[in-house]
């Protein structure tokens, strides 16, 4: 018996897909852009020069990223995610967020804003939303994030 559970445990290791060594994500949200292939984070500001540092993720930070994207199956997300026009509303200024993958040589985008409260794949969206905030709240912790001016932008 004790083999037996070894067996499955060994093979369900083994099903985790690997990380591909071109593995990259590229976040842009509004005024800040994070390149994981080029370790750069980016902040656009209105009154003042653009503030860029150096940004390391880890190996195992690119790898959770990697496996929730193979989670939500990023590469059948839309290239942006459209509005249900039966269902008008939304916000005025809005902000967007788009997230890029590179892996095994392919590159896939995906795009969505706040233009709108209700899009045609929600769920998908959700999903989007949930890996921006990952890759967000591991920008977060790096003492290179801490040490750059926050946004002067003003969002209404």
């Amino acid at each position: 018996m004790k083999y037996i559970a070894a067996f499955l445990l060994f093979s369900l290791i083994g099903c985790k897909p690997k990380m591909p060594p071109d593995f990259s994500i590229v976040g842009d949200f509004d005024v800040d852009t994070y390149n994981s292939q080029t370790g750069i984070f980016t902040r656009y500001y209105v009154m003042k020069p653009l503030a860029v540092v150096k940004m390391e993720l880890t190996a195992d930070e690119k790898q959770e990223l990697f496996d929730y994207c193979e989670k939500i199956d990023f590469f059948s997300f839309p290239s942006e995610f459209q509005c249900d026009t039966l269902h008008p509303g939304g916000i005025i200024p809005s902000s967007s967020i788009e997230i890029q993958i590179r892996a095994n040589g392919i590159i896939k985008g995906s795009r969505t804003s706040t233009y709108c409260d209700t899009k045609l794949q929600m769920e998908k969206e959700k999903k989007l939303y949930l890996l921006y905030d990952k890759l967000w709240n591991m920008i977060e912790k790096k003492a290179a994030y801490k040490s750059i001016p926050p946004a002067d932008v003003i969002r209404l």
